[in-house]
C-alpha cells in the first residue's frame, strides 16, 4: 500500500534533495579547479551569477573563468581539498585546504590583490577557505568566499600570522567531516546556540563567554569599542552551524593581541571604519560550541584602515 506524505513531509524531502544537489554541483566545481579545466569550471556558473551576492563586471562564465585562469598562473599546482560539506536548501558551504607554489606572476586583484605583478618567491602556501555557495537548477547563482592570509607564507607580509583554522587544517589532527543528516529539531537548537553566542557579544556579556574568548574579545572591543558582528546567513546540518557575517568597527583603540592577521598589534589609532566578510563554521555537542574555523578578509580590514594600499 502506498504511503501517503503530508505536504510537509514533502517539502522537506525536496529540501533534502535540493541539498544534495547543490553538493554534487560544489563537489564538480572543486574537482574541475583541481585538474585545471577553467571551462568546466566556469560553466557550472549561472550566466548572471552574482560574487558576494553582487552583479559581476562582465558575463558570469567569462569573470569566474578569468579569475581561475588567473590563479592558475600565478600558482601552477593550486589544490583545493574539501575538509568538510555542509548543505540546507540552495545553500552549499564548502571548508577547503588551499595548497600550491608560488611560481608565476599574477596580473588579477585576487586573494587579497597584493600579488599583482609580483615575482614569484617560490614558496608553498597552506590556508583555509571557506567557500559559501547558493546553487540553484543546478548552476552556481552566487558565490561569497572568506580566506586566510596566504602572504605570510610567502614572506611578503612578515608581520602577519597564519590562523588558528590554517594551522589546524595543516596538521594531521583531523576534522570530523558532518554527518549527512540529523535531527531537524535538534539542528535548530543548534542554530540558536550560535545566535545567542553572537547576541552575547554585541551585549558585551562577557560572564557568558569563555576565558578564552573573552580574552580574545576584550583585546578586539579595545581595538574597536563599535565592533559588531551582522549575520547575514545561518546554516545547520548534523553537529555543524555555519555563519555568513558581515564584521564592522572603527579603529580606536591599541590592539595587545596577534588578531586578524596580527598587523594592528602597537599600532595607532588610524580612527577609520571597516566592514568586511567574515564565516563562522562551528562545531557544536551537548548544547556547546566545540570549535570555530573561521575565515576573515583581514586583508580588507588592512586596506580599508589604510595599512596596506588599496
Amino acid at each position: 500500500m502506498a504511503i501517503l506524505m503530508t505536504g510537509r513531509a514533502e517539502q522537506a524531502v525536496a529540501v533534502a534533495q535540493k541539498s544534495e544537489d547543490g553538493k554534487r554541483v560544489v563537489q564538480r566545481f572543486f574537482a574541475a579547479v583541481n585538474r585545471g579545466d577553467v571551462k568546466a569550471h566556469a560553466s557550472l556558473f549561472a550566466a548572471e551569477a552574482l560574487n558576494y551576492g553582487q552583479p559581476v563586471p562582465r558575463e558570469a562564465r567569462a569573470f569566474f573563468q578569468t579569475g581561475l585562469e588567473d590563479i592558475l598562473q600565478t600558482f601552477p599546482d593550486w589544490r583545493q581539498e574539501i575538509i568538510d560539506l555542509v548543505s540546507e536548501g540552495e545553500d552549499v558551504v564548502a571548508l577547503s585546504r588551499v595548497t600550491g607554489t608560488h611560481t608565476g606572476t599574477g596580473h588579477l586583484p585576487l586573494n587579497g590583490g597584493l600579488l599583482v605583478g609580483v615575482q614569484p618567491t617560490g614558496r608553498k602556501i597552506d590556508v583555509a577557505h571557506i567557500h559559501w555557495f547558493k546553487v540553484r537548477g543546478g548552476q552556481i547563482v552566487d558565490h561569497y568566499v572568506a580566506r586566510d592570509d596566504l602572504y605570510k607564507q610567502l614572506g611578503i607580509l612578515t608581520n602577519a600570522t597564519v590562523s588558528e583554522t590554517s594551522a589546524r587544517l595543516a596538521s594531521a589532527e583531523p576534522i570530523v567531516p558532518t554527518p549527512e543528516r540529523g535531527n531537524a529539531t535538534e539542528i535548530d537548537r543548534k542554530k540558536r546556540t550560535v545566535r545567542e553566542f553572537f547576541e552575547q557579544e554585541y551585549a558585551r556579556q562577557m560572564d557568558k563567554l569563555s576565558m578564552r574568548v573573552q580574552t580574545g574579545f576584550k583585546d578586539i572591543l579595545r581595538t574597536f569599542p563599535d565592533w559588531h558582528w551582522t549575520i547575514v546567513r545561518v546554516i545547520g546540518q548534523g553537529d555543524s552551524v555555519v555563519a555568513l557575517m558581515r564584521a564592522s568597527g572603527t579603529h580606536q583603540g591599541v590592539s595587545e593581541l596577534p588578531l586578524n592577521g596580527a598587523l594592528l598589534v602597537g599600532l595607532p589609532p588610524t580612527g577609520k571604519h571597516f566592514e568586511v566578510w567574515h564565516i563562522h563554521w562551528f562545531k557544536l555537542a551537548e548544547g556547546r560550541i566545540t570549535a570555530d574555523y573561521r575565515t576573515r578578509d583581514d586583508i580588507g580590514l588592512y586596506k580599508q584602515l589604510g595599512i596596506l594600499p588599496k
